[in-house]
């Protein structure tokens, strides 16, 4: 069960990519409240948004990206204000990230033990010896038994849903209020998809932490998820408790997502830059105004959805 209290925060946050063609809205005008303790999944097919919200979310913007509105608020604190040293007490201890590409994001050249030691090392100052046991300790917690061959061992040594659970460990080492997870299941087979979620959600009701899962699968996510958020072109199209979502699902691309409706056409960058609804030329409801009427939000902030027709 989670509280009531505000953790995280976005306020009309937009994002954009700079690119020698043009400028590329990724992020636009997203509004997100995750509780203490709350499971949120964050749902889109690829080029929605959803893993440039989390990022800037973590100030993890590639180079080219750049946060162009909004603010961004963590515990009283607004995030992308923060001075660099002071992210840094945030990052690791108050937030955990999972990346994408779990074999990628690890280092190829330094065993399991080297960097998730460092860790500990780095962050709370133990020696080599202690963290090596509390790497152990907390590489067993996220479901790896066989702890000391996992802490020999190089990622290249490791399947991709163990290198998984090497991040998520890592992520949780020093017990964060929040842990972001981006499409942590994209990289394994379908059947180490809900082993891997079902410890996400195992350690968040251990921990009491909260969880911000970035996904495409709606039905998978939404069986473990307590509110779902659906974006689309950039912006967060239908928001909502995760039964009321799955089973009585608002927008046209909700319904598409859950197979309520027959697949559209596919998302095209540049209908990001129309006046009217993003969602219109894949609609099956849209009429002729939904290409001028930006669609207003029906609803409040942790439940509703934006379609003129619906």
């Amino acid at each position: 069960m989670f509280s009531s209290s505000v953790l995280l925060n976005s306020n009309d946050l937009s994002v954009c990519y700079h690119t020698a063609a043009r400028d590329v809205i990724a992020v636009n005008r997203v509004n997100l409240a995750v509780s203490a303790g709350e499971f949120v999944g964050v749902i889109g097919e690829s080029g929605s948004g959803k893993s440039s919200f989390a990022r800037a979310v973590l100030r993890l913007l590639p180079a080219s990206g750049t946060q162009t509105s909004g603010s961004i608020w963590f515990q009283g604190q607004r995030l992308d204000e923060l001075a660099d040293a002071a992210m840094t007490n945030v990052y690791g201890k108050q937030i955990g990230f999972m990346p994408q590409q779990p074999v990628a994001a690890l280092n190829p050249v330094r065993s399991i033990v080297s960097q998730l030691g460092e860790v500990f090392r780095l962050r709370l100052g133990v020696d080599s010896r202690q963290a090596r046991n509390m790497s152990a300790a907390i590489l067993h917690k996220v479901g790896l038994k066989d702890t000391e061959r996992v802490l020999c061992a190089y990622p290249h040594e490791l399947s991709g849903g163990m290198c998984q659970r090497v991040l998520l460990g890592m992520a949780v080492a020093l017990k964060p209020s929040l842990l972001v997870a981006d499409e942590p299941t994209t990289a394994v087979d379908a059947g180490m998809r809900m082993a891997l979620l079902d410890e996400i959600k195992r350690q968040q009701k251990d921990r009491g932490m909260a969880v911000l899962l970035i996904a495409h699968d709606l039905p998978l996510v939404g069986r473990y998820a307590d509110r779902l958020a659906v974006m689309y072109g950039g912006s967060i199209v239908e928001t909502g408790a995760a039964r009321n979502v799955l089973s009585q699902p608002r927008h046209p691309y909700t319904r598409l997502l859950l197979g309520f409706d027959k697949q559209g056409s596919f998302f095209d960058e540049e209908r990001k830059t129309q006046t009217g609804c993003v969602f219109q030329p894949r609609c099956r409801y849209a009429q002729p105004g939904c290409r001028y009427e930006k669609p207003a939000w029906q609803g409040d902030g942790r439940s509703g959805w934006a379609c003129i027709q619906r």
